[in-house]
């Protein structure tokens, strides 16, 4: 471990459908063996992980690791952010995924278990981070600003992760992400969405999906960007435009290895600022989440977190 690293351990003992309880057990008697000096604080409520980041890294702590799903990460993620500035800039982030997705882990090709936690404390590298700002409405209609590190889209893909989120994910991600995107396609109808990419027009008229990556993956392994890179300073922007059941059914297995960019419906770009607005009140995920609805501006923060790995 670097000399002067201050390091909290924040675990969602419900991420996993309650499976990271048990595995947090295991991780945390195995480094207090080895006598590391860390501390630990569970979450009990929606975005109490995004509080107790915010309270470390006012307490000094310069090394936060997350343990559980994308949507536990999602939560520190915008607690290294106060008044649309970071906390400490010198402070990190490492992911433990536990959760039942662990799309972001995935784009990072990171492992969970006691080992991988062990190296996170004494052999890790450094990995800069863009994150992405998003400015939305809230469910309640207050204007809203959150922060997030892998995907974000408005469409098909909200829709699916309102279901999940509201049922049990003892299947898994993969499973679990495809038996309710299955159930998604047969009644969604496409909104009429306008965007735009750097002040310049990129589409307007009815699609099923926009898809804001700054990462490759989301839904439990759907290769949504294939191209995407989590340090280049850009979004990466995946559109399908109105598709109908067949589309998806037809589309659906080559997403998970990357190669549908070749669909006439989708199109692909890139940029730093996005802009999506829409006649009809659309949701908006995020990381697994699904925060808001409404007009959304994203912009690209480059470099925004120093991530440990």
């Amino acid at each position: 471990m670097t000399a002067g690293n201050k390091v909290i351990f924040v675990v969602n003992p419900l991420s996993g459908e309650g499976r990271t309880s048990k595995q947090w057990q295991k991780v945390e008697r195995l480094l207090r063996k080895k006598n590391y000096c860390f501390d630990v604080q569970f979450t009990e409520r929606s975005m109490h992980a995004c509080q107790i980041t915010r309270d470390a890294l006012q307490k000094g702590y310069n090394h936060i690791i997350a343990v559980g799903g994308d949507g536990t990460i999602n939560e520190v993620v915008n607690g290294f952010f106060q008044n649309a500035d970071a906390i400490n800039h010198a402070a990190a982030l490492s992911v433990l995924p536990m959760g039942t997705g662990s799309d972001f882990a995935r784009v990072l090709s990171v492992p969970g278990g006691a080992a991988y936690a062990e190296k996170l404390l004494i052999d890790y590298r450094e990995q800069p981070c863009d994150v992405i700002k998003a400015e939305f409405t809230a469910w309640d209609g207050s204007p809203l600003t959150r922060y997030f590190i892998n995907v974000a889209d408005v469409g098909v893909g909200c829709e699916t992760c309102i279901r999940v989120n509201k049922n049990s994910k003892v299947m898994g991600g993969f499973l679990t992400f495809l038996i309710y995107f299955l159930g998604v396609i047969f009644s969604f109808k496409s909104p009429e969405l306008r965007i735009e990419v750097d002040g310049e027009l990129f589409f307007t008229g009815k699609s099923s999906l926009v898809a804001i990556n700054n990462g490759k993956y989301f839904g439990g392994g759907v290769m949504i960007a294939p191209h995407a890179q989590i340090d280049d300073g850009r979004m990466d922007v995946t559109l399908l435009k109105d598709a109908n059941t067949l589309d998806f059914l037809l589309a659906l297995p080559s997403t998970y290895k990357g190669n549908h960019l070749t669909h006439p419906k989708i199109s692909l770009t890139q940029g730093r600022q996005v802009k999506i607005s829409s006649p009809a009140k659309v949701g908006l995920e995020m990381d697994g989440e699904t925060p808001g609805t409404g007009d959304v501006v994203f912009e690209v923060l480059p470099a925004a977190i120093k991530l440990l790995i």
